[in-house]
């Protein structure tokens, strides 16, 4: 893909530290993602001096201030050298972070972080959504109907709650990026402020992430005192630099991209009802990580890998909610009385070492643990979040922790063909479930293997006989 020029730099400066580098020109280029600069310095200026350079520290990397030619502020962060010119006094630089665009020049850097701007656009990169509300589109002639017109399903209206606040918002695709843009509302009472945003962005990222079953990420974030009315702009625009989403393929567990999505509208009923939960759930045992494992997963080509994949995330997430429920081994005495007890065993079992021959070490292991008077197993853990979370134990759910998952851990094997198949859409199937049923979603579905081939289509609770609809094999 080529690069494309986005920006041309009229005067400007690099920091770091206590550095400083005057720029007498630039231009800053977009590529699959990657923000990159070219930037031109005066020829008497000493550029050999930055050949050796130490990339392990974000001390090593610079910022820049620009004037660019339309008189817009402009600033590049976490700049790395990835050529140095010193005969033309070119510096070509790669942005890994963000370019902080402001219309007016007059700005004065501050940590935007902080501030207390409406937050008007943002663009997501890698989700895919079947859209729930229609536009009705008529063809007309001197104010008369000519003909049939044409209905596309191209936003959703959603709201979300978060701290006790609703923010309302659209979304809808840009057909330039092919992207999906956020609209928010600016009424009053659903002004969302960019500092507000950024305090719970990680978790909204996460959970739709976990939504669209594939990565999204923010491409751009829009905010200040104005915005431009059918273009996504506003005073302020962050653009994020990093390579393009690509997901090859996405998990369909939670059917947001399925024409059931329509009438339904999915992402609604997670915002509005299961955010604040998942936020909840998310600082509890760290459900942002078990996503990026589901994420992953549903990426690879292997079913082994697959397989691997998410039995680590589902030892993860099953460990972790051990700990956090209180489901804890047990010691008697505590460890720490244990030890000077457990000293003097060592002591004792020492001078008798040569009478133990090769299996010392092993007597050693069963002193070091005398006072573990009950050990939680992997298996003990899986079993008590699956009942937790009234999800019905059948036995494929037995055979897949019970005897697939040993085998696959220390033979390498999974089953043979479909079946297979079948342990590795189960798996996931069943940590998807256990992280709805965590954060009490009661919305649609879209199941192989763990109830069959169906699909939830109504707010009924997950044990309830009522709740599937058959769906036609495909």
């Amino acid at each position: 893909m080529n690069k494309v020029e986005i920006h041309r730099i009229k005067k400007g400066k690099l920091v770091r530290n206590n550095e400083e580098i005057t720029l007498r020109f630039g231009l800053i280029y977009e590529n699959d993602g990657f923000i990159s600069a070219e930037f031109y310095v005066e020829e008497t200026f000493d550029l050999e001096q930055y050949y050796e350079i130490s990339y392990d520290e974000d001390t090593s990397y610079f910022k820049a201030f620009c004037t660019t030619d339309k008189g817009e502020y402009l600033e590049l962060r976490k700049l790395d050298f990835r050529r140095i010119s010193p005969h033309r006094g070119l510096i070509e630089m790669v942005c890994y972070d963000c370019l902080l665009l402001t219309k007016d020049q007059s700005y004065l850097p501050s940590n935007e972080e902080n501030s207390d701007s409406e937050l008007h656009y943002l663009e997501l990169e890698g989700l895919e959504m079947e859209y729930c509300t229609a536009t009705k589109h008529e063809r007309t002639s001197n104010g008369k109907n000519i003909g049939p017109y044409d209905v596309k399903w191209d936003h959703t209206t959603t709201a979300l709650s978060c701290n006790f606040s609703l923010y309302n918002m659209s979304y809808y695709k840009d057909y330039e990026s092919g992207n999906v843009v956020v609209n928010f509302d600016s009424s009053t009472n659903s002004l969302l402020t960019y500092k507000n945003f950024i305090e719970f962005k990680k978790n909204y990222l996460s959970m739709l992430s976990f939504i669209n079953g594939a990565e999204v990420r923010v491409r751009k974030e829009c905010f200040g005192n104005y915005r431009t009315v059918g273009k996504i702009e506003a005073e302020k625009i962050i653009t994020y630099s990093y390579r393009k989403i690509i997901n090859l393929r996405s998990n369909q567990y939670i059917p947001i991209n399925h024409i059931l999505n329509r009438p339904i509208n999915i992402l609604e009923k997670f915002m509005l009802q299961n955010f604040e939960s998942f936020i909840h759930w998310n600082k509890m045992i760290d459900l942002s990580s078990i996503i990026q494992y589901l994420n992953g997963a549903a990426q690879t080509k292997s079913l082994e890998e697959q397989f691997f994949i998410l039995i680590i995330a589902f030892e993860r997430l099953t460990d972790l909610y051990a700990n956090q429920t209180g489901a804890k081994d047990l010691f008697h005495p505590l460890k720490y009385d244990y030890a000077p007890i457990k000293n003097e065993l060592f002591e004792i079992l020492n001078k008798h070492k040569s009478s133990f021959g090769e299996y010392f070490v092993r007597a050693k292991s069963v002193i070091g643990g005398l006072n573990h008077i009950q050990r939680l197993s992997t298996k003990d853990k899986m079993y008590g979040i699956i009942n937790d979370m009234k999800i019905e134990l059948t036995d494929d759910l037995v055979t897949l922790i019970d005897v697939v998952r040993n085998e696959a851990v220390h033979r390498g094997f999974i089953g043979e063909g479909e079946e297979g198949y079948k342990n590795v859409l189960l798996l996931n199937e069943l940590i998807h479930e256990i992280i709805l049923n965590l954060i009490k979603y009661l919305g649609p579905r879209k199941s192989t293997v763990l109830f069959g081939r169906t699909i939830m289509t109504i707010d009924t609770p997950i044990n309830s006989p009522l709740v599937f609809n058959k769906e036609e094999p495909r």
